[in-house]
Order: C-alpha cells, then sequence, then structure tokens
C-alpha cells in the first residue's frame, strides 16, 4: 500500500529502473539481489521500529544508491 497511490509507484519504479540498472552492471546480478533485499528487509526492520507506518521498496532502492555512493567514494581514482 502506497500513501501516495500511483505517484508514488511510478517514481519508485522509476529509481529501480534507473538506480537498479547502475548497480546491476555495477555488482552484478547476485550481489544486487543481496544489496536490494538486505537493504530492504534491514531498513524494514528499523523502519517498522521507529514509524510503523514507513517502509517499502523506496528505502531498498535507497539502499542501492547508498551502495553506489559508497563504491564511487572507495574508487573516486578510477572513476
Amino acid at each position: 500500500v502506497h500513501v501516495d497511490g500511483t505517484v508514488q509507484i511510478v517514481v519508485d519504479f522509476a529509481a529501480i529502473a534507473i538506480v537498479g540498472t547502475l548497480a546491476e552492471w555495477i555488482f552484478g546480478r547476485w550481489r544486487w539481489l543481496v544489496l536490494y533485499f538486505g537493504c530492504g528487509i534491514l531498513a524494514g526492520i528499523v523502519a517498522a521500529l521507529w514509524q510503523p507506518s514507513g517502509g517499502g521498496s523506496s528505502i531498498a532502492s535507497a539502499g542501492l544508491l547508498g551502495a553506489l555512493a559508497g563504491f564511487a567514494v572507495l574508487h573516486r581514482p578510477r572513476l
């Protein structure tokens, strides 16, 4: 269930398509799955404890974005 309805679904899917594609290209399919579901599950648990009404695919795609940011910081000279 998305609070903002269709708009939130479109934004989440667009983020996953853009960020997810780049993350899969860099990390590979299996690491992408581990990052996406790992971040989604862990952040979902924290979100449920902190704010029980929040969480979902947005936090999983934010985890992918964080992984990409970490990769960029660690591999800055190569980029």
